[in-house]
């Protein structure tokens, strides 16, 4: 996680484990980045556990890679380049394990260039060693006759044993937001073969669907939660959620509105004893009452039941940017950043 809230002169990218599996032990924290307030701001993305050991994907002035020696992360941390860097402020890469390989999906920003925007790009490290070389592909890369920005914002995972990545694209050109959600998968593990990519949701001018996506495999399917914000009138939104008919994801897309009451941020998406289970920031100006954490399961396995949801903290700006994932015994979980404290928080289902 990033910290720059101890007064100090430098943003700071931290880990912590903690001792128990249930998370109700010691947690021990180490620091392997930092970086100069006045400088790059270190971004952060994603930790996922490779080769038995901890590897986290975080942007300074460039996309990098920091592993750590030890199984428990108390060792060294090893810091690596990702493939051709990184550009754009504020872009959210994804991360995921195929096998023995790291993979990355990332925005490589060329829109300085006359003519060009951004595309979606994949590196893929060689298979069981330090993510210090990478191969390098697209997939989704802007057509001629447009300025577009893919990947911005994107998520990668693995899907029936195939790569496959969500992501938002707009016009370079048209900041008033015409966005579109979009999806593509592989049918290779580790990104080799052929991309299959489809069209989710395509929204008018003034109106970013996509924002935030959140790519989970539900019911051996593609399923998506996502933001989607109008900017053309008084703080509309809407959080939603969309599931493929066939494993692959050529099939139909169900898609449902599940909260379009509030203004809605960064969903995350994870499944839940065996049913998809979301948590997301909840703001409402209208009542006078910000950012609140919410989270929600769904009555069906393929997620097309009803939706149970339930407030797990009501102060104001305490919910920012959650990450639901579920706990060995079974558990959701659900780390958030408390904005007035500058706390980070976790949250364990009591039960």
């Amino acid at each position: 996680y990033n910290d720059c809230g101890d007064g100090g002169d430098y943003y700071k990218q931290k880990y912590a484990i903690n001792a128990d599996a249930d998370a109700s032990g010691q947690w021990v924290i180490s620091e392997f980045a930092q970086s100069s307030l006045s400088g790059p701001y270190l971004y952060a993305s994603k930790l996922v556990e490779y080769l038995g050991r901890p590897a986290y994907l975080y942007r300074e002035d460039f996309l990098r890679f920091a592993t750590n020696d030890s199984p428990d992360g108390a060792q060294q941390w090893n810091v690596y380049y990702v493939a051709e860097g990184y550009g754009g402020a504020g872009v959210v890469p994804g991360l995921a394990v195929a096998a023995d390989r790291l993979a990355v999906s990332y925005c490589y920003d060329h829109s300085s260039i006359a003519g060009t925007g951004c595309d979606l790009r994949l590196a893929v490290s060689e298979p069981g060693g330090p993510p210090d070389a990478w191969t390098i592909s697209s997939v989704f890369a802007e057509p001629d006759e447009a300025r577009m920005d893919y990947g911005r914002f994107s998520c990668l995972t693995v899907l029936g044993g195939r790569l496959a990545v969500a992501c938002i694209s707009y016009p370079v050109d048209d900041y008033s937001f015409a966005g579109e959600l979009r999806f593509a998968i592989n049918e290779e593990l580790d990104g080799s073969g052929e991309w299959r990519r489809y069209l989710i949701e395509r929204s008018d001018g003034g109106v970013l669907t996509g924002w935030n996506p959140s790519l989970a495999e539900v019911d051996g399917r593609p399923a998506i939660a996502y933001a989607r914000q109008d900017w053309s009138e008084d703080w509309p939104s809407a959080l939603k959620f969309a599931v493929n008919t066939k494993s692959d994801g050529s099939g139909y897309w169900n898609r449902f509105t599940l909260d379009s009451e509030h203004w809605v941020e960064h969903p995350s998406l994870a499944v839940v004893g065996g049913r998809p289970a979301i948590a997301y920031d909840r703001w409402s100006r209208q009542h006078g009452v910000d950012g609140m954490l919410v989270y929600g399961e769904c009555s069906q396995a393929d997620g097309t039941g009803i939706w149970n949801w339930q407030v797990f903290d009501f102060r104001p700006d305490t919910a920012l940017r959650p990450s639901l994932c579920v706990l060995a015994d079974g558990r959701p979980a659900i780390a958030y950043f408390d904005r007035i404290n500058e706390w980070l928080l976790l949250a364990v289902r009591d039960y």
